[in-house]
């Protein structure tokens, strides 16, 4: 126990020290790889296939018990340090819209730029890989919903979530403002654009929390379905009581991500942050500009050739994940033999962007999961793992 809290202590300290760090540049300058593109890429593989092996052959379930609690906040404290926290942060995104909007539009001098793409969207995301996801208490459209519902009176919702929409919304969302506008436009530079986002994402979550309750948060937004997946691998993590006192546990990183996946999207959800990273690093690339150019020359498309490769780069990513994971199933219950089933199918994956954590998909035949409706047999079997 003590090593666990030791382990703990210097994982916190080391992310608390640690500077900023850019994934995809040098210094602001062009790097030229003393190796040939294809060598890269062939590591690159590599490294992914030994990872895969690696997971495959250690953590068990077994260690999602080893938690230890080392604190308590009462009920009121805690209530009252969550409403605190949630308006805070919804004054702070309105104040993003109205700079952005009525600022000076010089993305590097106007807050709202700096405030939403930095402190937001990938700072909440490193307090995610900390402490777990912090998007429930902060949500700035579920803090509007609540105090919709506190006036009418009761829990706003007309009609139950669709059982097939699943987490696709969230999907759609991220691919589209982290894959496509943060990737392929000025939006992350542009103040204007970045309010205007803001506020017609904000106007998308609202009406359909309206309309379907806390169920569209939970499972439409992306904000939540990333934080809660970065989530996962936290060393620390709090659990509410029934009187609403709040424990703070700490545990062995990464085991949170031994909860399975409980349906295909949420599996894709997990592939497009994998995709998304590889699609930036791909967009630097000399062989990424030839590509959209004569895609653009050829068929007459402009900007459009960008949305098209992230589009089918996406569904062949998907593709390829799903050929993986068939044959390594079928292997699998080869050497198994008829009539035995696997609790340990693996198939790793490396960081998901925008932050600097390692996912993975694990295969299981549980899915324990009181947040969707019942998975199909192919998801039951798709599970997170480090």
């Amino acid at each position: 126990m003590d090593r666990l809290r030791r382990v703990s202590l210097a994982a916190l300290t080391l992310c608390l020290t640690s500077g900023v760090a850019s994934a995809h540049e040098v210094g602001g300058s062009r790097f030229e790889a003393p190796l040939p593109l294809g060598l890269l890429f062939a590591g690159a593989g590599l490294t992914v296939a030994i990872t895969a092996v690696w997971v495959g052959f250690s953590a068990t379930r077994s260690e999602r018990a080893t938690t230890t609690p080392i604190g308590t906040f009462s009920a009121t404290p805690a209530r009252l340090a969550s409403r605190v926290a949630s308006i805070a942060f919804l004054t702070l995104v309105v104040a993003a819209v109205a700079w952005g909007l009525f600022g000076k539009q010089v993305g590097a001098e106007n807050p709202a730029t700096f405030f939403t793409w930095w402190v937001w969207l990938k700072g909440l995301a490193v307090v995610s890989l900390l402490v777990g996801s912090p998007w429930r208490i902060l949500s700035p459209w579920r803090t509007i919903y609540r105090g919709l519902s506190a006036l009418e009176g009761r829990a706003l919702r007309y009609r139950d979530y669709p059982s097939p929409l699943a987490h696709w919304p969230a999907v759609a969302g991220f691919l589209l403002v982290v894959g496509v506008f943060e990737n392929l436009t000025a939006v992350p530079r542009d103040p204007q654009a970045t309010a205007t986002f803001v506020a017609t994402y904000a106007l998308v979550m609202i009406l359909g929390g309206i309309v379907y309750g806390e169920a569209w948060f939970e499972r439409a937004d992306f904000f939540a379905v990333l934080y809660r997946l970065f989530g996962r691998v936290a060393p620390f993590t709090f659990t509410r009581a029934d009187s609403g006192a709040v424990r703070l546990l700490v545990r062995r990183p990464w085991t949170g991500c031994l909860d399975p996946a409980p349906n295909l999207s949420l599996v894709a959800f997990i592939v497009g942050t994998v995709y998304v990273v590889s699609f930036d690093g791909f967009t630097s690339t000399p062989e990424f500009q030839t590509l959209t150019t004569g895609l653009r020359s050829i068929l007459g498309i402009g900007a459009v050739a960008d949305l098209a490769l992230i589009l089918v780069g996406f569904g062949l990513f998907l593709t390829s994940y799903a050929l993986v994971a068939l044959l390594v199933s079928r292997a699998g219950a080869g050497r198994r033999g008829p009539g035995r089933h696997s609790h340990s199918r693996r198939a790793s994956f490396p960081s998901p962007s925008p932050t600097t954590s390692r996912t993975s998909i694990r295969s299981s035949s549980t899915t324990p999961d009181s947040s969707s409706h019942s998975p199909s047999p192919v998801s039951r079997r798709c599970q997170l793992r480090p």
